[in-house]
């Protein structure tokens, strides 16, 4: 588990990345409640209010090597 954790944040988003979607909300006319930062994000934000909360552990557990 430990190594597929390592793997998974060797992997991530950046933090200057981070800092962009930051600085979009902090500057927006119109800030949204919530942005999605990296390239699944949008996904998980969308699965999080189709699944179930078990399912979706399921779906983290898998992703990260637990299951």
């Amino acid at each position: 588990m430990v190594n597929t954790l390592n793997a998974n944040e060797a992997r991530g988003i950046s933090a200057e990345r981070v800092a962009r979607t930051v600085l979009a909300a902090i500057e927006a006319k119109r800030p949204r409640p919530l942005y999605a930062v990296g390239s699944n994000a949008p996904l998980v934000f969308a699965l999080r209010r189709l699944l179930p909360r078990a399912a979706m552990l399921r779906v983290v557990a898998r992703k990260h090597g637990l299951g």
